[in-house]
Protein backbone atom coordinates (compact mmCIF):
# COMPACT_ATOMS: atom_id res chain seq x y z
CA UNK A 1 0.00 0.00 0.00
CA UNK A 2 2.71 2.48 0.94
CA UNK A 3 4.27 1.49 -2.68
CA UNK A 4 0.84 2.90 -4.40
CA UNK A 5 1.46 5.66 -2.14
CA UNK A 6 4.47 6.83 -2.94
CA UNK A 7 3.84 6.38 -6.94
CA UNK A 8 1.10 8.68 -6.21
CA UNK A 9 2.88 11.29 -4.36
CA UNK A 10 5.36 11.05 -6.92
CA UNK A 11 3.35 11.99 -9.85
CA UNK A 12 0.77 14.39 -7.57
CA UNK A 13 2.18 17.39 -10.17
CA UNK A 14 1.08 15.36 -13.22
CA UNK A 15 -2.75 14.42 -11.49
CA UNK A 16 -2.94 17.96 -10.58
CA UNK A 17 -1.58 19.46 -14.54
CA UNK A 18 -4.39 16.40 -15.70
CA UNK A 19 -7.26 18.15 -13.33
CA UNK A 20 -6.35 21.88 -14.55
CA UNK A 21 -6.75 20.96 -18.03
CA UNK A 22 -9.77 19.01 -17.24
CA UNK A 23 -11.27 21.92 -15.55
CA UNK A 24 -10.09 24.69 -18.57
CA UNK A 25 -11.28 21.93 -20.88
CA UNK A 26 -15.11 21.90 -19.52
CA UNK A 27 -15.40 25.53 -19.39
CA UNK A 28 -14.90 26.26 -22.79
CA UNK A 29 -17.16 22.21 -23.43
CA UNK A 30 -19.92 23.88 -21.49
CA UNK A 31 -19.97 27.11 -23.37
CA UNK A 32 -20.70 24.74 -26.60
CA UNK A 33 -22.80 22.88 -24.99
CA UNK A 34 -25.33 25.43 -24.64
CA UNK A 35 -25.08 26.92 -27.55
CA UNK A 36 -25.93 23.35 -29.27
CA UNK A 37 -22.31 23.37 -31.27
CA UNK A 38 -20.97 20.00 -33.08
CA UNK A 39 -17.96 19.81 -30.70
CA UNK A 40 -19.14 19.97 -26.96
CA UNK A 41 -18.59 19.62 -23.24
CA UNK A 42 -16.87 15.99 -23.71
CA UNK A 43 -15.08 16.71 -26.80
CA UNK A 44 -13.30 19.99 -25.49
CA UNK A 45 -12.18 18.54 -22.26
CA UNK A 46 -11.28 15.40 -23.99
CA UNK A 47 -9.09 17.34 -26.64
CA UNK A 48 -7.21 19.61 -23.66
CA UNK A 49 -6.63 16.76 -21.27
CA UNK A 50 -5.34 14.79 -23.97
CA UNK A 51 -2.99 17.60 -25.07
CA UNK A 52 -1.38 17.68 -21.87
CA UNK A 53 -1.37 14.19 -21.48
CA UNK A 54 1.20 14.32 -24.25
CA UNK A 55 2.98 17.27 -22.98
CA UNK A 56 3.17 15.67 -19.97
CA UNK A 57 4.48 12.59 -22.03
CA UNK A 58 7.10 14.77 -24.34
CA UNK A 59 8.42 16.21 -20.50
CA UNK A 60 9.17 12.88 -19.20
CA UNK A 61 10.48 10.97 -22.28
CA UNK A 62 13.39 14.40 -22.25
CA UNK A 63 14.00 13.63 -19.20
CA UNK A 64 14.51 10.09 -19.01
CA UNK A 65 15.78 9.41 -22.45
CA UNK A 66 17.06 12.95 -23.72
CA UNK A 67 16.16 14.16 -27.35
CA UNK A 68 13.64 16.55 -28.31
CA UNK A 69 11.23 17.25 -25.50
CA UNK A 70 8.66 19.36 -27.99
CA UNK A 71 8.57 15.99 -30.93
CA UNK A 72 5.63 14.62 -29.09
CA UNK A 73 3.80 17.30 -28.28
CA UNK A 74 3.72 19.18 -31.58
CA UNK A 75 2.24 16.12 -33.32
CA UNK A 76 -0.99 17.26 -31.22
CA UNK A 77 -1.10 20.43 -33.13
CA UNK A 78 -1.20 19.04 -36.35
CA UNK A 79 -3.38 15.93 -35.81
CA UNK A 80 -5.90 17.82 -34.11
CA UNK A 81 -6.40 19.06 -37.76
CA UNK A 82 -8.59 16.22 -38.27
CA UNK A 83 -10.61 16.15 -35.36
CA UNK A 84 -11.54 19.99 -36.40
CA UNK A 85 -11.77 19.00 -40.13
CA UNK A 86 -15.14 16.49 -38.62
CA UNK A 87 -16.99 19.41 -37.48
CA UNK A 88 -16.63 21.78 -40.50
CA UNK A 89 -19.82 21.19 -42.52
CA UNK A 90 -20.79 22.48 -45.61
CA UNK A 91 -24.84 22.82 -46.36
CA UNK A 92 -25.25 24.57 -49.86
CA UNK A 93 -23.49 28.25 -49.58
CA UNK A 94 -23.25 27.71 -45.84
CA UNK A 95 -20.27 26.51 -44.04
CA UNK A 96 -20.30 25.65 -40.22
CA UNK A 97 -18.44 24.40 -37.80
CA UNK A 98 -15.11 26.73 -38.21
CA UNK A 99 -15.77 28.77 -35.11
CA UNK A 100 -15.92 24.76 -33.69
CA UNK A 101 -12.96 23.59 -34.84
CA UNK A 102 -10.72 26.78 -34.12
CA UNK A 103 -11.74 26.64 -30.94
CA UNK A 104 -10.73 22.49 -30.58
CA UNK A 105 -7.17 23.56 -31.86
CA UNK A 106 -7.12 26.58 -29.44
CA UNK A 107 -8.09 23.76 -26.43
CA UNK A 108 -5.09 21.75 -27.68
CA UNK A 109 -3.03 24.46 -26.85
CA UNK A 110 -4.31 24.95 -23.63
CA UNK A 111 -3.56 21.43 -22.80
CA UNK A 112 -0.07 21.83 -24.06
CA UNK A 113 0.41 25.03 -21.53
CA UNK A 114 -0.84 23.53 -18.84
CA UNK A 115 0.91 20.30 -19.29
CA UNK A 116 4.12 22.27 -19.33
CA UNK A 117 3.29 23.89 -16.08
CA UNK A 118 2.20 27.20 -16.86
CA UNK A 119 -1.17 27.09 -15.03
CA UNK A 120 -1.75 31.04 -15.57
CA UNK A 121 -1.04 31.15 -19.12
CA UNK A 122 -3.74 28.84 -19.79
CA UNK A 123 -5.92 29.96 -17.70
CA UNK A 124 -5.91 32.94 -19.50
CA UNK A 125 -5.85 31.72 -22.90
CA UNK A 126 -9.47 29.79 -21.54
CA UNK A 127 -10.58 33.07 -20.97
CA UNK A 128 -9.39 34.88 -23.99
CA UNK A 129 -11.61 31.81 -26.06
CA UNK A 130 -14.78 32.05 -23.76
CA UNK A 131 -13.94 35.81 -24.37
CA UNK A 132 -14.18 34.91 -28.59
CA UNK A 133 -16.91 32.72 -28.50
CA UNK A 134 -19.43 34.34 -25.70
CA UNK A 135 -18.56 37.86 -25.83
CA UNK A 136 -17.74 38.37 -29.41
CA UNK A 137 -20.25 36.51 -30.47
CA UNK A 138 -22.84 38.12 -29.11
CA UNK A 139 -21.51 41.49 -30.63
CA UNK A 140 -21.34 39.71 -33.77
CA UNK A 141 -25.15 38.95 -34.06
CA UNK A 142 -25.88 42.23 -33.23
CA UNK A 143 -24.07 43.75 -35.57
CA UNK A 144 -21.86 42.18 -38.50
CA UNK A 145 -24.34 39.63 -38.80
CA UNK A 146 -27.26 42.90 -39.61
CA UNK A 147 -25.26 44.25 -42.35
CA UNK A 148 -23.44 40.96 -43.78
CA UNK A 149 -26.98 39.00 -43.50
CA UNK A 150 -26.85 35.66 -45.63
CA UNK A 151 -25.99 34.93 -49.43
CA UNK A 152 -28.60 33.28 -51.00
CA UNK A 153 -28.12 31.37 -54.98
CA UNK A 154 -30.38 32.68 -57.44
CA UNK A 155 -30.80 30.76 -60.60
CA UNK A 156 -32.60 32.51 -63.36
CA UNK A 157 -33.69 31.37 -66.85
CA UNK A 158 -34.11 33.94 -69.46
CA UNK A 159 -33.40 34.74 -72.99
CA UNK A 160 -29.89 34.53 -74.43
CA UNK A 161 -30.11 38.22 -76.05
CA UNK A 162 -27.50 41.05 -75.60
CA UNK A 163 -29.99 43.47 -74.29
CA UNK A 164 -31.59 41.04 -72.02
CA UNK A 165 -28.26 40.29 -70.63
CA UNK A 166 -27.16 43.82 -69.94
CA UNK A 167 -30.76 44.76 -68.33
CA UNK A 168 -29.66 41.56 -66.03
CA UNK A 169 -26.17 43.13 -65.03
CA UNK A 170 -27.31 46.57 -64.51
CA UNK A 171 -30.38 45.20 -62.15
CA UNK A 172 -27.51 43.31 -60.45
CA UNK A 173 -25.67 46.47 -59.24
CA UNK A 174 -29.43 47.89 -58.47
CA UNK A 175 -29.67 45.08 -55.90
CA UNK A 176 -25.70 44.78 -54.39
CA UNK A 177 -23.10 45.77 -56.14
CA UNK A 178 -21.23 42.84 -54.31
CA UNK A 179 -23.83 40.48 -56.31
CA UNK A 180 -21.70 37.91 -58.45
CA UNK A 181 -22.95 35.70 -61.74
CA UNK A 182 -20.91 32.68 -60.26
CA UNK A 183 -21.79 30.14 -63.50
CA UNK A 184 -23.73 30.58 -66.97
CA UNK A 185 -24.83 26.95 -68.67
CA UNK A 186 -26.39 27.66 -72.20
CA UNK A 187 -29.73 26.04 -72.53
CA UNK A 188 -31.61 24.54 -75.80
CA UNK A 189 -34.27 26.86 -77.20
CA UNK A 190 -31.84 30.32 -76.92
CA UNK A 191 -32.04 30.81 -73.19
CA UNK A 192 -29.07 30.83 -70.67
CA UNK A 193 -29.57 29.47 -66.81
CA UNK A 194 -27.49 31.86 -64.98
CA UNK A 195 -26.20 31.12 -61.69
CA UNK A 196 -26.22 34.51 -58.78
CA UNK A 197 -24.98 34.86 -55.95
CA UNK A 198 -26.90 37.90 -54.04
CA UNK A 199 -26.02 39.04 -50.03
CA UNK A 200 -29.39 39.43 -48.07
CA UNK A 201 -29.60 40.70 -44.89
CA UNK A 202 -32.41 43.34 -42.89
CA UNK A 203 -32.80 46.06 -45.51
CA UNK A 204 -32.64 43.74 -48.43
CA UNK A 205 -34.84 40.22 -48.18
CA UNK A 206 -34.41 37.57 -51.03
CA UNK A 207 -38.24 38.35 -51.73
CA UNK A 208 -37.21 41.71 -52.50
CA UNK A 209 -34.68 40.35 -55.20
CA UNK A 210 -36.62 37.86 -56.12
CA UNK A 211 -39.15 41.30 -57.35
CA UNK A 212 -36.29 43.03 -59.03
CA UNK A 213 -35.05 40.45 -61.14
CA UNK A 214 -38.67 39.53 -61.78
CA UNK A 215 -39.47 42.31 -63.68
CA UNK A 216 -36.59 41.87 -66.19
CA UNK A 217 -38.00 40.64 -69.89
CA UNK A 218 -37.21 37.48 -71.45
CA UNK A 219 -37.28 35.41 -67.42
CA UNK A 220 -38.79 31.71 -67.89
CA UNK A 221 -37.73 30.80 -64.30
CA UNK A 222 -36.58 32.15 -61.26
CA UNK A 223 -35.39 29.54 -58.21
CA UNK A 224 -34.04 31.22 -54.95
CA UNK A 225 -31.69 28.71 -52.81
CA UNK A 226 -31.10 29.67 -49.04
Amino acid sequence: MQQYMDLLKDFSGDIITLLVALVLGGLVGIQREVSGHEAGFRTNTLVCVGSALAMLVSIHMHEAYGGDAGRIAAQVISGIGFLGAGTIIRTGLTVRGLTTAAGLWVMACVGLTAGAGLYAVALAGTLCCLIVMVVMGWMEVRTVNGRRGSVCSVLLEIENRQETLSQLESKLDQIDRSARIEEVKYLEDNYVEVNILVHTNENKHGGDVVQLLSQLQGVRQLTMMF
